[in-house]
C-alpha cells in the first residue's frame, strides 16, 4: 500500500488565504448591504417661533441634512410654551433619532426636555436649558454678545444717558442673558455670565448709563412697536433703544418714525432687512449679527453623528458649541449682506 504524502505547505497556505479571502468579501457583503438598507437618521428641529430669524437657521439644517442623507423634520410653534411642548411630546413619541429645540422657558421646560434627552438625543439651539440634559448647546455665547451690545451704546453715547431694553420672554434663556450683559456692560461690572437676572420693575443706574426700562412683548413685533410708542410718551429722555431679538430692532423703527424721534440712537440685534437698511441710513447705530446658518448644520451634523454613535468625536468638553457673532456697522454693511448672498 502506497504512503499518502503530506501537502506541500505552500499549497496549504494558499488554501487558507482562499478561505479567509472569501470570509472577509461574506463579511464586507453583508455589512454593505446593511448600510444600503438602514433606513436614514430622523431628526427634528423645533423651533420658539415663527418670526423670520429661522428662516437661515433651517437653511443650515435643510443644508446639512440633505448633504448628510438625513431625515430632518422641521416645526415651528406658535412662540408660547405650551405650543412648543406639545411638539416635543408628539416627536418623541415618533421615535425621532434627534430633536433639537430654542426652548421657549428653559426652566419650566425642565422635565419634558429631559425626557427628550432620555428617549431621543437632544441638543439646544440659539437659547440653551442647563436643565435640559441635552448632548450640547449650539448658538452664541449671548451674556457675552449682550456686553458687545453695552459696549455699543457706549459707543453710540459717550457721555451716558437713559437706556431702555426691547426684548422678548424674560423667560428665554438667551434673551435674558443678553440682557444681563447689556446692564452689566453699562454699569461697568466685572464679567459675570452665571449672575441672576435684575429685576424687571427697576431702573439699574451707573455712574454714566441708566437702565430705564425693560419692555416685555413675548415675541409680537406689534406688542414690541406698541411698547417703545408708550415708553416714549412716559419718559422722553430716553437717548438708546437696544433691540435683543430679530424682530426687535424694526418693532423700534417703526415706533420712532410714528413719534417723529430721530434723536433717539438704536442698537440691535441680528440681520433682519429693515435692521441692516437701518444701518445702512443711519438711523441704527450698529446690530450684533448671528451666524444661524452655520447654527443649524451644525446642529443636524452634530445629531446625525449623535445616531451613529460618534457625538463625542466633535462636541466639546464644554458641551457647547460657539459661533460668535459679528458687529455690522455703516462701514460693514454693505459686505455683510453681500456675503449673505
Amino acid at each position: 500500500m502506497a504512503e499518502t504524502t503530506p501537502a506541500p505547505k505552500a499549497a496549504l497556505r494558499v488554501v487558507l488565504w482562499i478561505i479567509t479571502l472569501v470570509a472577509i468579501a461574506a463579511t464586507a457583503a453583508v455589512w454593505f448591504s446593511t448600510q444600503s438598507t438602514a433606513a436614514p437618521p430622523r431628526v427634528a428641529l423645533v423651533t420658539a417661533d415663527q418670526t423670520a430669524f429661522w428662516e437661515s437657521l433651517i437653511d443650515g439644517a435643510e443644508a446639512a441634512a440633505s448633504e448628510l442623507g438625513v431625515e430632518l423634520t422641521v416645526e415651528r410653534p406658535n412662540g408660547t410654551m405650551d405650543s412648543q411642548t406639545d411638539t416635543l411630546e408628539s416627536l418623541l413619541a415618533q421615535g425621532y433619532d434627534g430633536i433639537a429645540v430654542s426652548p421657549v422657558d428653559a426652566v419650566k421646560q425642565g422635565i419634558t426636555l429631559r425626557k427628550v434627552a432620555a428617549g431621543s438625543r437632544l441638543i439646544t439651539v440659539d437659547s440653551d436649558s442647563d436643565l435640559s440634559g441635552r448632548i450640547c448647546f449650539v448658538g452664541t455665547d449671548n451674556y457675552g454678545a449682550g456686553r458687545q451690545c453695552g459696549q455699543l451704546v457706549k459707543e453710540a453715547l459717550p457721555a451716558g444717558g437713559r437706556i431702555a431694553i426691547v426684548m422678548g420672554p424674560i423667560d428665554k434663556e438667551n434673551g435674558n442673558r443678553r440682557r444681563q450683559g447689556v446692564i452689566d456692560e453699562l454699569l461697568d461690572r466685572s464679567d459675570g455670565p452665571g449672575r441672576p437676572v435684575e429685576p424687571l420693575e427697576e431702573e439699574h443706574a451707573g455712574d454714566m448709563f441708566t437702565v430705564a426700562a425693560t419692555l416685555i412683548d413675548n415675541i409680537d413685533p406689534a406688542a414690541a412697536e406698541s411698547n417703545v410708542a408708550e415708553l416714549l410718551a412716559a419718559d422722553p429722555d430716553i437717548d438708546v433703544l437696544v433691540g435683543l431679538y430679530g424682530y426687535s430692532t424694526p418693532a423700534i423703527l417703526r415706533a420712532l418714525q410714528a413719534a417723529g424721534r430721530t434723536d433717539v440712537k438704536v442698537v440691535g440685534f441680528d440681520d433682519d432687512p429693515e435692521t441692516l437698511a437701518g444701518v445702512s441710513d443711519g438711523r441704527v447705530f450698529a446690530t450684533i449679527a448671528q451666524d444661524q446658518f452655520n447654527y443649524g448644520y451644525h446642529t443636524v451634523r452634530l445629531l446625525a453623528d449623535a445616531a451613529k454613535g460618534q457625538a463625542h468625536i466633535a462636541i466639546p468638553l464644554t458641551e457647547k458649541v460657539w459661533y460668535p457673532p459679528l458687529v455690522v456697522r455703516s462701514d460693514n454693511v454693505e459686505t455683510f449682506r453681500a456675503g449673505q448672498n
